[in-house]
């Protein structure tokens, strides 16, 4: 049997993480009109955690109840977050390996350990959250504008410009390097929102074969001949020699919301919510992407 004051304990543990010793609780009455349950499950879940050890409460009266010591080691615990998971695309850049070195030391400090799995396309990563196999994921600000409407999930931050991709480029096959052909084959990853996006944009109102590929083996697809053009991230580190770059037609400030990185989370885990916000500084993680770039730090992935 389920009883509903151990989810309100752990949700209370969630939330206590962010207090210190001698701050203020809110009042079992203000707890329990917030969770819609009775007093008495309130009190319930409070003295769950309080006879494992996990907090002591001191109680003033009128001044109310004020927390008198924390063990924080308990408190993960009875939390459930030994352990934050997050989902990062697939780290084939320096900024996306920069970007998970600087999660990774956003918990360096703290009795939080964090676990950063990769995940190809957006639309996977998505479907984990849902579905409530981690705790947030990375997409781009391109992709956060196409399911916001999704109340049920919530932005909690965003990495600014170029933290996801530097801007985007069309690889071609070098006999297709002065521009389209009729009937030419063009690679693309619809399991990614930004990259279907993109292509079919750049390729609006022209005859050409769509060909299924994951955005990883794209390149090679490329230097075997299976494909003859695909979009792909400017930032490459390394570009065969049957392959040229071109710059894409469409207005590149109208897609700059897909260099921008989002991390986003499930509304419903207010208290999971606060404790990344609070642990995970945007310009202090871009700062560690930035030296990561520039060869100045090992990234750590």
């Amino acid at each position: 049997m389920h009883y509903r004051y151990i989810d309100i304990s752990i949700e209370l543990a969630r939330r206590l993480l962010l207090l210190n010793n001698g701050d203020r609780l809110d009042s079992v009455k203000k707890l329990s009109e917030e969770f819609n349950v009775g007093r008495g499950t309130i009190q319930t879940a409070l003295n769950r955690l309080i006879e494992d050890g996990a907090l002591e409460i001191e109680s003033f009266a009128q001044r109310g109840s004020y927390l008198k010591n924390i063990n924080r080691t308990l408190l993960l615990k009875n939390a459930e977050l030994e352990e934050i998971v997050g989902m990062l695309p697939i780290t084939y850049s320096l900024l996306h390996q920069g970007l998970a070195t600087g999660l990774h030391e956003a918990f360096e400090n703290t009795d939080i350990s964090i676990l950063l799995a990769q995940l190809r396309g957006s639309k996977r990563r998505l479907k984990f959250l849902n579905s409530s196999k981690c705790d947030f994921i990375i997409i781009s600000k391109m992709t956060w504008n196409n399911i916001k409407k999704d109340d049920t999930l919530t932005l909690l931050m965003d990495f600014g410009k170029q933290t996801n991709v530097s801007n985007h480029v069309l690889l071609v096959r070098n006999q297709f390097m002065n521009g389209f052909v009729e009937g030419m084959r063009v690679g693309i990853d619809s399991t990614s929102v930004d990259h279907a996006q993109l292509t079919h944009k750049e390729f609006a109102n022209q005859n050409v074969e769509f060909i299924e590929t994951s955005y990883g083996n794209t390149i090679d697809k490329l230097v075997t001949g299976e494909i003859d053009a695909t979009i792909w991230d400017a930032s490459i580190s390394y570009l065969p020699e049957s392959v040229s770059m071109l710059p894409l037609k469409q207005d590149e400030e109208s897609s700059s919301a897909n260099t921008i990185a989002c991390l986003i989370g499930k509304k419903s885990n207010q208290a999971l919510n606060q404790l990344l916000i609070e642990y995970i500084n945007p310009y202090a993680v871009k700062n560690i992407q930035n030296l990561v770039l520039t060869k100045k730090k090992t990234p750590l992935f």
